[in-house]
């Protein structure tokens, strides 16, 4: 065993999340957020959204019952993803880029390019303090957080890091082989409380 963990989120239940913290948030401009994912589903769930009270939906990587495709939200701005070969419960590796000069962002599976865009938020400086929630979208911050019914996730993630820039090809690499971990959230060291029937196990 590696000693890191994963997270199992049994059933789809608005009860089922877990809540990250990490010392350094996320930089304003750039980012890279990557996870390790296997779902039993045949439709998508949310993996994370990041809210702050001014804007529950800053940033989120959002599933939905009965769809196929994920949704990837900054400062409530959409862009649609298509990645169904996740959908076949294995697990895979997803790596997500966004930057503020041009609002590009690229949707990377198992190292391959799947999803792209740009003008996404362009010029947006993301909010810190949030609060970074796994397997439910927020549509409301603060001490008891309200969720969007039907966006649940089921399955299991593991490794889940932010990087305050959009990574190299080379830094990529080094992020497949499990030596870079991220230094906006570094799985390994965050603070994960699983909620509801959500529990760790050694991955």
């Amino acid at each position: 065993s590696t000693g890191i963990i994963l997270l199992n989120f049994p059933e789809r239940s608005p009860d089922n999340y877990a809540e990250l913290k990490s010392d350094s948030p996320a930089s304003p401009d750039s980012f890279t957020i990557s996870f390790h994912m296997r779902t039993p589903a045949r439709d998508t769930g949310t993996i994370f959204s990041y809210g702050t009270r001014q804007q529950p939906h800053e940033i989120g990587f959002i599933g939905k019952s009965g769809s196929q495709d994920y949704t990837f939200i900054v400062d409530d701005q959409k862009a649609d993803v298509s990645i169904p070969e996740v959908l076949d419960g294995q697990w895979h590796v997803v790596a997500i880029t966004w930057r503020n000069s041009d609002g590009q962002w690229r949707v990377m599976v198992d190292g391959e390019e799947r999803a792209s865009g740009s003008g996404l938020a362009r010029g947006h400086r993301i909010r810190p303090g949030g609060t970074l929630i796994l397997g439910q979208e927020q549509n409301t911050v603060g001490f008891l957080p309200g969720f969007q019914r039907y966006r649940e996730y089921s399955g299991d993630l593991a490794e889940f890091h932010v990087h305050n820039k959009v990574l190299s090809a080379e830094e990529m690499r080094r992020l497949y082989t499990l030596q870079y971990p991220g230094d906006g959230v570094n799985w390994r060291r965050a603070t994960i409380t699983p909620k509801g029937r959500v529990t760790r196990k050694p991955y």
